[in-house]
């Protein structure tokens, strides 16, 4: 094969050497100019007699471009497959007849002079920040016709506020320029540099400490509906108020979370005050109830929220359903064709038609060899509010069958059933761990068990309590 051939035969591929990374080498080559310049570096070599024994090509092979030190590249010839225009531009070319063979020139990938615009720092990073001046090096790992490549660069960058005060023996490697401008960077030489940056909503100034800003409350006690940060030597409220959440509802009455700041408020007197609401003082801000909450009236009419009903507050039994004589109601999404929390067969019977309800259930992969190891494994039950974190670890079960949980709230005692699913095992067994999330269970004392299909067995029982 000529030497021309079998450059038209190579394949380009980039593969990281040090990291995941997005960016491929550039393709030059794209006016038919270039290629008739590729065309002549292949004929000269031909004429100096270059080896081409069984499409070894010594000379192209281990190249380094150094653009550091400002050396051009010297380019290796191949025909890059990840270009989409390649195949358009040979067939521009064959049609004119300027080309032969659709050859092509490598080019290194290449990063921008400003460290701030640089996407990623692949291998040997290092960088530092004098007098308000980052400069960095490292180097990129490239494959260009079968050949790795090493390619050497450098950035700089001029901090405005001049740099951090860091350790001396800070190794930081960034992930981009964004990033080790953050880092090697000042935020301010001077408190002034900080105004117009958000800070805690209370009375105080900005200090410039390390080149870094920070808001000092002023001295004193926070009045009510002051905000207190979350900061060392933060003031505290004054007497006769609280700290609560910053949370607040947001346009659609949804509650979000906040953090950073405490308010100072007079929560728990019973009504909704300065800094209140019903996200983060639901018991003097509530505006109606919500799923599972109950109340004792004969008005049941807007007492529960937004696309909630109340329902009589019927407990499940074995042997069927108690329901109280008073009128005593319970807020439930009942009549959305979901048996969800707090719902069963006694007080929501169009959700659900059964004792028991099945919930979303996690079954891991094969753990390991179950020989020498209980059957039944481990559990752990975590009480969260009305909800019930399930988790069986280490049992035995067949490979080929699914498993998913099922529980029946009844009134002082809650039946647990880990049900198999598929009607074909396998000649196959592993330790396997389920977990599931049991929600809404009304609160008091429960004597529990845990059954187990496929084992045939109640495999735990034990007591535990919903607050």
């Amino acid at each position: 094969m000529n030497r021309t051939g079998f450059l038209a035969s190579a394949l380009f591929t980039v593969v990281v050497a040090c990291g995941s990374s997005s960016k491929t080498p550039s393709v030059a080559g794209d006016t038919l100019g270039d290629l008739k310049d590729v065309k002549e570096v292949a004929s000269s070599d031909q004429k100096e007699g270059v080896a081409q024994d069984d499409g070894v090509l010594d000379e192209y092979s281990d190249q380094s471009v150094d653009n550091q030190q400002g050396q051009d590249p010297q380019p290796d010839i191949c025909i890059d497959i990840f270009d989409p225009g390649a195949d358009l531009r040979e067939e521009d070319a064959q049609r004119d007849g300027s080309l032969d063979a659709p050859d092509v020139v490598c080019l290194p990938p290449s990063f921008s002079t400003n460290c701030a615009e640089v996407e990623e720092f692949q291998c040997g990073f290092q960088g530092e920040c004098v007098d308000g001046h980052i400069e960095a090096n490292w180097h990129h790992h490239w494959f260009c016709d079968g050949e790795e490549e090493i390619t050497n660069f450098s950035c700089s960058y001029e901090c405005p506020h001049g740099c951090k005060d860091l350790p001396p023996d800070d190794f930081y490697w960034p992930q981009n320029g964004k990033d080790m401008v953050e880092h090697y960077c000042a935020q301010c030489k001077e408190p002034f540099d900080c105004e117009g940056l958000e800070h805690p909503m209370c009375v105080g100034d900005w200090q410039c400490q390390k080149g870094t800003c920070v808001w000092v409350c002023s001295q004193g006690c926070v009045e009510e509906g002051g905000y207190v940060p979350v900061v060392p030597g933060a003031p505290e409220c004054c007497d006769g108020l609280i700290k609560v959440p910053c949370d607040a509802p947001d346009a659609e009455g949804k509650c979000q979370l906040c953090a950073g700041a405490s308010i100072c408020t007079k929560c728990g007197d019973g009504v909704c005050g300065v800094g209140e609401n019903k996200c983060n003082c639901p018991d003097d801000c509530k505006t109606c109830l919500d799923v599972g909450e109950g109340f004792i009236g004969f008005d049941s009419q807007d007492k529960c929220c937004e696309g909630l009903v109340a329902k009589s507050d019927c407990l499940l039994t074995y042997d069927g359903c108690s329901c109280p004589k008073c009128p005593c109601y319970v807020c439930l999404p009942c009549g959305d064709g979901v048996c969800g929390p707090f719902e069963h067969r006694c007080n929501c019977p169009e959700d659900c038609p059964d004792d028991f309800k099945c919930v979303q259930t996690y079954r891991s992969d094969c753990e390991g060899n179950p020989y020498g190891n209980d059957k039944k494994g481990e559990l752990k039950l975590e009480v969260r509010g009305h909800d019930i974190l399930f988790r069986h670890e280490k049992v035995v079960l067949n490979c080929c069958l699914e498993t998913t949980v099922c529980f029946a709230p009844y009134w002082g005692s809650l039946e647990i059933i880990e049900k198999k699913v598929g009607d074909t095992p396998c000649f196959c067994e592993c330790l396997f761990t389920i977990e599931a999330k049991l929600e809404g269970i009304k609160s008091g004392d429960y004597n529990y068990a845990v059954y187990n299909e496929e084992q045939g067995a109640t495999l735990f029982q034990g007591t535990l309590t919903i607050q």
